[in-house]
């Protein structure tokens, strides 16, 4: 079916609010939003977007006047060590698929002798303490390329800029649905776990419990009831999108494994085929596994299954899995930093 010019097929603009709004508005969209032969599934974002409408301008896929097309910058280090990375897919450029991602050196398995994630992690947590805080501006931005991959599709790069200072607009170039720029905080709120900056989240505790506790004092029950899943969520999206320092990364991966409910995979592997240890929770609509890994704690992706079907959207058992390729930090928003 053709949907109308610069909107989202309806499941996707749901899913997009929950990520945006880190599920304040987890009830499926009244609004019918649609684009062109845009693809179905999830589209993840960055946290907190107040009113969808006016802070996701949804713009036609290429580079309209006054919205330049990415450019790149030597010099920007990589916060993510990578092989060169895939097309991004859209309008007939050539996808990748599982078994072409590129070959990013992976990470062991969990460690000789451990069957807990929780004893990975808190060796994990040791290592990342000795790691080098990256040196950030808070005028810049947060640069991550992620591979993603719906059912049935190839897997294709989602490129994304998020402002440090967790104000100013940011950018994201969606193989599916184009390019779109968003307000992080159009609705003037203060600063915390849904509008973050950079700097809030570096003084986060690096205790897990401790963050754990502080999550739910922010966030004491989700949409549907679920305290539990909202702690998760949170985690969730935080690891997916924003930049953490080691020591606050490795307690958000503790905090995780901590979340009642949650079980483990020891034996992940995500979408480029790294291995790492996965954690796993189920909600009302989905089952979520953040793939971690074993031994720095750093996220490496997901890998999400639907569980009930909206009007118009996936069925059943449809499934979306990321994989971070890159990370690095530019000084503007499309600015693409060298390899």
């Amino acid at each position: 079916m053709n949907h109308e010019p610069g909107t989202l097929p309806a499941d996707r603009e749901r899913l997009l609010k929950e990520h945006l709004m880190n599920e304040i508005a987890r009830d499926h969209a009244t609004t019918a939003a649609r684009r062109p032969r845009r693809r179905r599934g999830w589209l993840v974002a960055p946290p907190l977007v107040v009113g969808l409408a006016a802070a996701v301008a949804l713009l036609a896929t290429g580079h309209p006047a006054g919205d330049p097309a990415p450019t790149t910058r030597a010099g920007a280090a990589p916060l993510f060590p990578t092989s060169a990375t895939p097309s991004t897919c859209p309008d007939g450029t050539a996808p990748t698929d599982r078994a072409s991602a590129p070959a990013i050196p992976a990470p062991g398995s969990a460690p000789a002798g451990v069957t807990d994630a929780r004893q990975a992690f808190a060796a994990a947590a040791q290592a990342a303490a000795s790691k080098p805080v990256p040196q950030v501006d808070g005028s810049q931005f947060l640069y991550s390329e992620t591979l993603q991959r719906f059912s049935g599709e190839d897997a294709c790069v989602r490129r994304e800029w998020i402002a440090l200072d967790g104000r100013t607009d940011g950018v994201i170039i969606d193989p599916h649905n184009g390019r779109m720029s968003f307000s992080p905080n159009s609705g003037g709120l203060p600063t915390g776990l849904l509008v973050p900056n950079h700097a809030y989240l570096a003084a986060l505790p690096t205790d897990p419990q401790a963050l754990l506790e502080q999550i739910r004092a922010q966030h004491p029950e989700g949409g549907d009831g679920d305290a539990d899943g909202a702690a998760f969520r949170v985690i969730s999206n935080l690891v997916s999108t924003q930049l953490l320092t080691p020591r606050v990364a490795a307690a958000f991966c503790q905090a995780a494994a901590a979340v009642p409910g949650a079980t483990f995979d020891l034996a992940a592997v995500d979408l480029t085929g790294r291995h790492g240890i996965g954690v796993i929770r189920a909600d009302a609509t989905d089952r979520t596994e953040l793939i971690f890994d074993p031994h720095s704690c750093e996220y490496l992706g997901s890998h999400s299954v639907r569980l009930v079907t909206f009007e118009g959207g996936d069925p059943v058992g449809a499934t979306f899995d990321t994989a971070v390729l890159r990370r690095a930090v530019t000084d503007k928003a499309g600015e693409v930093p060298a390899p």
